[in-house]
């Protein structure tokens, strides 16, 4: 085929007949989220759906990750620090590549107490505790 700047007829035709759209085309406003998020405090007043959600959602907003990867989040590969929680990630994900570590996610304290995920997390594993009965070890259970 001819080629007109590096670009073949037969790839022009393609992208005349399913051009590449944006993947978004609509972005929300975190603040919003935050918002609403800095209204559900203190955290110890919080029920155990309000609490779930609202660390379920600091969750996703801080770390980016994917639910799979949030789901998968586990006691028993978490460390606590004074000021922080380190996991680890010990199952394979859809995106695991060979020879490539899932790397650590490091949720540090916030000075917001209203939007700080460390506390969120302390509550919800002292709230939960009781349901667990030594036999369930990931972070986020149903309520």
């Amino acid at each position: 085929m001819k080629t007109n700047n590096n670009i073949s007829f037969g790839e022009k035709g393609v992208f005349q007949l399913k051009p590449a759209l944006l993947k978004y085309t609509h972005i929300w406003d975190v603040e919003k989220v935050l918002s609403y998020l800095q209204t559900l405090a203190p955290v110890t007043s919080l029920d155990l759906k309000q609490l779930l959600l609202k660390l379920a959602t600091l969750l996703a907003i801080l770390t980016g990750q994917q639910c799979q990867t949030i789901h998968k989040l586990d006691l028993n590969l978490m460390q606590t620090l004074p000021d922080r929680y380190v996991f680890a990630i010990g199952e394979k994900l859809k995106h695991t590549r060979p020879r490539q570590n899932q790397a650590l996610i490091e949720l540090a304290a916030y000075q917001d107490k209203h939007l700080c995920v460390v506390q969120a997390i302390k509550q919800y594993i002292s709230v939960t505790d009781p349901l667990r009965n030594n036999s369930e070890s990931k972070l986020l259970i149903s309520f």
